[in-house]
């Protein structure tokens, strides 16, 4: 298991909006769903971002 999560988020500044989009365990994955969706739609370059975080073992216990 990864020790680090890589969020997919939705930033939209002028609107001040944000929201988690998806989560990857590497961010190969998260590169490659944000190529996908700028693929489909080229406007989500401005929007979509990958926010990297470390697991905290603590958490669970």
């Amino acid at each position: 298991m990864s020790d680090k999560v890589y969020l997919i988020m939705y930033e939209d500044w002028d609107t001040e909006a944000h929201s988690v989009q998806a989560a990857f365990t590497t961010r190969e994955q998260a590169e490659a769903y944000i190529a996908r969706a700028v693929a489909k739609e080229p406007l989500f370059s401005r929007y979509l971002d990958i926010d990297e975080y470390e697991l905290d073992p603590q958490e669970d216990a």
